[in-house]
């Protein structure tokens, strides 16, 4: 299958134990990611090299963690939406802040 270049925005509530748990995990994806903090919810928008809906209960994404590849399921529950294309952070300034509103 070919890669499906993507922006997953991801969408975490601070009352609920996943916002310090993913949180952590985004931390090491400084470069691929952009974070929007409210008082209530963190939006993370991730830019994976290829995402896979076909699981029924998560979103499969490859991304770049410390220069290696790795594939992480989210579940679709944390999972607003998905934007495909390719370059999109160099197509379309901004584009994380816009999904973050």
């Amino acid at each position: 299958m070919p890669e499906q270049p993507a922006v997953v925005s991801i969408h975490l509530d601070k009352s609920t134990p996943d916002h310090h748990f993913w949180m952590g995990f985004f931390k090491d994806l400084k470069d691929s990611s952009s974070v929007t903090d409210t008082s209530i919810v963190t939006v993370v928008n991730l830019w994976v090299q290829h995402y896979d809906l076909s699981d029924h209960q998560f979103v499969r994404v490859k991304v770049k963690v410390h220069k290696k590849s790795v594939v992480v399921l989210v579940p679709r529950r944390l999972v607003n939406l998905v934007v495909h294309g390719d370059g999109l952070e160099k197509t379309i300034p901004g584009f994380a802040r816009t999904l973050a509103g």
